[in-house]
This record gives C-alpha cells, sequence and structure tokens, in this order.
C-alpha cells in the first residue's frame, strides 16, 4: 500500500493556473480559473496537485516583465513563473475580447522541463458566442477546455454539464429515429435542470407538423421563455380543435390550436393556404 500510495504521489505533476488577458478586462476571472482549478484536481488518474500560487504568480509577472493585467504573455515567461514557483506544468489561460465577436478563450499546459506546449484547448470552437465571464459561463468554458485537454472522464464531463434554456442542443445524443433536426435549443427545463423541451423552428406553413409538433401544452412551456428564445410569433401546434365533417375525408378545413406568442392567445386555424403560421418542432428530452 505504502509503495503504491509512493507511486501515485511521484506521478502527480504540480500545475499553476494563471488566467490573463490581452485586453483590458472589466469583468474577474475568479470562476473561471477555480472552475479550471477544479478540472485538474479530479482529473483522470489524479494526475495533477494544483498549486494555489496566484497572488505570487502576479508579483513575479509584475516584477520581472512588468505585467499589470493586460498585455502579451510569452510561454517562456509563464514557464519561467512555474519554476518559481516550484511547478512541473503551467496551465496558462489567455482571454481576448474582441468588440463585434465576444470573448476567444486558449488554454495550454506546459512542461516546464522540457519547455514545451504539452497540451492545448481553445473556446468557442464554432458559431458559439461567448458574451460574459459569469459563473455559468466560465463553468461552461471550463467543462469544453477540460473534455479538450483530456482531464476529464466521460461522466465527469456529463455531471458537469450545466443546461439552459436558449443554449443549442445536439439532438443526436437522444438515440431517436424520428424527428431529427439540426440547431436545436433548450427551450424549457423543468426543476431538475437536466430535462425539458428542445425546439427547431422551419417556415411559414399552412398545415403544422404532424410529427413533431408541440402539443398546446409545450406550447405554453415554450411561451414562459419566449423573452429569452425571441418566440415572437403565431406557432402551430399538433393537437387538433376539429375535424371537417364533409364525408369525403377532406382535410383541408381541419382545424388546428395555434398559440400567438405576440400575446399568448390560443386560437383554432384551418389548414387552408391563406392561414400561415411559423412551423415548431419539439422533442423532449
Amino acid at each position: 500500500m505504502l509503495l503504491a500510495f509512493s507511486t501515485l504521489v511521484m506521478a502527480q505533476q504540480k500545475v499553476v493556473v494563471f488566467v490573463y488577458s490581452n485586453n483590458n478586462l472589466n469583468e474577474p476571472t475568479n470562476a473561471l480559473r477555480s472552475n479550471i482549478e477544479t478540472a485538474l484536481i479530479n482529473s483522470v488518474g489524479q494526475s495533477y496537485i494544483v498549486l494555489d500560487r496566484t497572488d505570487e504568480f502576479h508579483e513575479f509577472m509584475n516584477k520581472e516583465y512588468n505585467y499589470q493585467g493586460e498585455g502579451y504573455v510569452s510561454d517562456n515567461q509563464l514557464i519561467a513563473a512555474g519554476e518559481q514557483m516550484g511547478a512541473n506544468k503551467i496551465c496558462g489561460v489567455v482571454i481576448t475580447r474582441y468588440p463585434e465577436e465576444g470573448y476567444f478563450i486558449e488554454c495550454k499546459i506546459l512542461d516546464i522541463k522540457e519547455r514545451k506546449i504539452e497540451k492545448k484547448a481553445t473556446y468557442p470552437t464554432n458559431n458559439e458566442r461567448v458574451n460574459d465571464l459569469g459563473i455559468a459561463s466560465s463553468q461552461r468554458i471550463a467543462l469544453h477546455l477540460s473534455k479538450q485537454l483530456g482531464v476529464l472522464s466521460s461522466s465527469q464531463a456529463e455531471a458537469l454539464v450545466v443546461l439552459r434554456v436558449g443554449d443549442s442542443f445536439d439532438v443526436k445524443k437522444l438515440k431517436t429515429g424520428i424527428c431529427y433536426f439540426p440547431n436545436c435549443r433548450i427551450g424549457y427545463l423543468d426543476n431538475t435542470r437536466k430535462h425539458g423541451i428542445v425546439f427547431y423552428l422551419g417556415e411559414l406553413s399552412s398545415t403544422p407538423d404532424y410529427d413533431c409538433g408541440p402539443t398546446r401544452a409545450e406550447l405554453d412551456l415554450l411561451y414562459q421563455n419566449k423573452e429569452i428564445l425571441g418566440l415572437n410569433e403565431e406557432y402551430w401546434s399538433c393537437e387538433k380543435a376539429s375535424s371537417a365533417k364533409n364525408g369525403w375525408g377532406d382535410w383541408s378545413h381541419d382545424k388546428y390550436y395555434t398559440m400567438d406568442f405576440s400575446n399568448g392567445k390560443i386560437k383554432k386555424r384551418p389548414v387552408v393556404h391563406n392561414i400561415r403560421c411559423r412551423e415548431i418542432s419539439v422533442l423532449r428530452f
């Protein structure tokens, strides 16, 4: 047991996390640093020992490189500071703010002995925009960076996921063979914050989405979050209000319930070409 413990300690790497920016930031970065430190502490195989040297790090950078909280920091400067702290690794997180596009975050783990980049991650990696560095955003950023760096197991990553109304959602994870559509967003979350409704907006249509259209109850749940979601039109439900009784099986005058999100009113609309509402598709998860 003692031998196994000694082997584990020797295998662990002492790491210092330093979050800095090339711009003058008006937001604190403590939440981002703390979430990344937590991910490293709980890494697969417990590979890292995180050294709490933030104040010393800033003091060293100010003294040696006149770093005042903004400006370019080279890898060599980070490595020199890490050596001063007695670390094996340095995890540098640089934040760049683009006025029209939001924040871009780059994270790299540097090996001090080898003086090279060991791992690197960036966020965002798609069309998502990062507008703030608040607690929820920082947790999401740290999660994505940690997953790219390979320090979290799949179960750890899943446990850290924070869902928010309005976020994009990959419906492939639902493993359903029907109603697949791209660019889904979370429209509603229940009290667990793990289950709810995702939706996809289609075109103006004279007919509802019979297969994946929302019920009136589901429309009402989406309506509760209409400001966040930017929904303000009239939308079809899949619930039929009445059927045409002409004996010929003509469905063109069947009526379906709709909801006008500008005022919350439920209406009964006939399925005819001069009545056009926005088609909306939903899936529960």
